[in-house]
């Protein structure tokens, strides 16, 4: 809002310009310069143009709040005492001179991994292949052994390959197993680093 008023001043100040350098005379067959009613007039519309674009502008200017999405930095925050913006690390504010306490940055905590009582858990992922029989089973075993993947873990319906460390490289794993006409879904993995493997799948 306030660069809006900063750009309705300058506008305003360049028509006011315009206003005032108007030639508001026109020639006679005597060859003087006399004034023209029409072109004061027309002079006069442009400066109170301008004049109410500059009021404008001036009021967004001074009342006019930035955007805390796009013009507050993301180092910012607001002083207790006066509610301007100031350095998270600031010990005194700019705006008002008050001692403020400087805000301790927050841990930032990696997207793909989380806490559990053992520690950190890093995100992996799974191919899980269905079965229903047992003929099935030996048929999706088969499978694996053809395109030489190995199975990492069984359960009663399901035959998991993996664990990968990108979802895109499980996609392709699966990509390749669909050519070899077998079908099944990515799960989440999550693996504990240095101690295991902690997993609780759920397919995505």
């Amino acid at each position: 809002m306030r660069q809006i008023g900063i750009v309705l001043l300058v506008i305003g100040v360049v028509v006011v310009i315009f206003a005032l350098s108007m030639d508001t005379t026109v020639p006679t067959e005597m060859g003087r310069r006399v004034n023209n009613i029409g072109l004061i007039a027309e002079s006069q519309n442009y400066g109170m143009v301008g004049g109410l674009i500059i009021i404008a502008g001036l009021l967004m200017a001074i009342f006019g709040k930035r955007s805390d999405n796009s013009v507050v930095g993301v180092d910012e925050h607001k002083c207790p005492f006066c509610a301007e913006f100031i350095k998270v690390q600031a010990i005194k504010c700019k705006h008002c001179g008050s001692d403020v306490e400087p805000v301790k940055a927050e841990k930032t905590v990696h997207p793909l991994s989380r806490r559990s009582e053992k520690g950190d858990v890093v995100q992996h992922w799974v191919v899980a292949l269905p079965y229903r029989t047992k003929a099935e089973y030996i048929k999706v075993k088969e499978g694996l052994v053809l395109t030489g993947i190995p199975v990492h873990s069984e359960t009663s319906s399901f035959l998991k390959v993996g664990p990968y460390s990108s979802k895109d490289e499980a996609a392709r794993i699966l990509r390749k197993l669909m050519q070899n006409s077998l079908h099944g879904n990515i799960e989440e993995f999550w693996v504990v680093p240095d101690v295991g493997i902690e997993a609780t799948p759920s397919a995505q």
